[in-house]
């Protein structure tokens, strides 16, 4: 009897002992392994470059100690509680706004996380633009050799706003459309012209309500660039004569997060992005190009709802996407269309997706256009 009750006595105290933390605890802690130490406090980061929507700050020396340091930013002075990174580049930005750049201690296996330090005041750049004498709004009245001329979408009769183009410099200019949009037709001849179209606070929409014998941009002076950038979306009319961008001389570019698309139109040998000579060239570098419908009823080799490349101009796609655009009625998928050899001749895939690909008979295969 006696050894009984000293056995449950010694099973007793072993779980008590357990419970109570007994043991090497490696330095005090708790049984489940030893507490972090307190993160290392870190300096203030410093500004080493800017842009309209970016800031890079100098990265912030480590503490010694074996962490690393991580960085966040914020539109009030005050740490954030998520979105640290490692990198000392913060993109995406917008222009003319103020942000607070933070750095702290990294956590790791032996220390937490630091406090913030104390945040740096950066206001990023703004874009050139309106300033810059680009029209937004322009009143009819006013009839310059080059304009932009947009008004607010529910009152196209309003001019929001608009600044004289200079009599020669040509840029670059930068357009920024911080709301929905109504246009006109526009001319861009002026040689060597340099435009640049970026929807600034969203998704902006520049809808054509000029005459449906007319394009919405008509890029036909040398060298002349219109360059689609981020948040733009370019929107046709449901009866129109010609395409939506027309190139005879001069270059195209759409960028990632532009888009061109709602534009029905019925003519042969036209696309509602139109390259019509060998001095005309469209680069896609990202973007997309959809939702466009070319009701002309010919053969499916003579027209397209989305590109026509003709008489050697130049296209060259990088990435974005051509898709969803049609011919015909009832509708027939038709992308891109290289009417001729010398077209064909000078048009590069190298990245993005188009599905509907037209190529005569006699030159490079379909393979050529995945």
């Amino acid at each position: 009897m006696k050894k009984k009750i000293l056995h449950c006595i010694a099973i007793i105290a072993i779980i008590a002992f357990s419970a109570c933390g007994g043991g090497d605890s490696g330095g005090g802690g708790d049984s489940f392994g030893p507490n972090k130490e307190t993160g290392a406090v870190v300096s203030a980061p410093s500004l080493a470059s800017k842009t309209h929507n970016s800031i890079t700050i100098n990265a912030v020396a480590a503490p010694g100690n074996g962490q690393t340091v991580e960085y966040a930013r914020n539109s009030s002075n005050t740490a954030p509680g998520a979105g640290w990174q490692d990198g000392v580049t913060f993109s995406g930005l917008s222009p003319s706004t103020t942000y607070y750049i933070f750095a702290r201690s990294k956590e790791n296996a032996t220390h937490n996380a630091g406090t913030a330090s104390a945040g740096l005041s950066v206001t990023t750049d703004p874009l050139a633009g309106l300033s810059a004498g680009l029209y937004l709004g322009a009143p009819s009245s006013i009839t310059p050799s080059d304009r932009i001329s947009t008004v607010a979408a529910n009152n196209v009769n309003e001019a929001v706003s608009y600044v004289t183009l200079p009599d020669n410099p040509i840029g670059p200019y930068t357009l920024l459309i911080s709301e929905n949009v109504n246009a006109g037709a526009q001319e861009l001849y002026r040689p060597d012209l340099q435009l640049s179209i970026i929807g600034i606070g969203g998704e902006r929409t520049i809808q054509y309500n000029g005459a449906n014998t007319s394009r919405l941009f008509d890029i036909y002076g040398n060298g002349v660039s219109l360059t689609l950038g981020e948040n733009i979306t370019l929107k046709g009319i449901a009866d129109g004569t010609p395409g939506l961008v027309g190139v005879t001389n001069g270059s195209l570019i759409m960028l990632a997060d532009s888009k061109i698309t709602g534009h029905t139109f019925g003519v042969s040998l036209n696309g509602t992005v139109y390259l019509e000579s060998v001095n005309a060239s469209f680069t896609m570098e990202g973007g997309e190009i959809t939702g466009n419908h070319n009701t002309y009823n010919g053969a499916p080799d003579s027209t397209s709802g989305g590109v026509v490349v003709r008489l050697g101009a130049t296209f060259t796609m990088n990435g974005g996407s051509i898709s969803g655009n049609y011919i015909r009625t009832p509708p027939v998928a038709m992308d891109v269309l290289l009417s001729d050899a010398a077209s064909e001749a000078n048009a590069t895939k190298t990245g993005g997706t188009t599905v509907g690909v037209s190529i005569p008979a006699g030159f490079a295969t379909q393979a050529t256009w995945p």
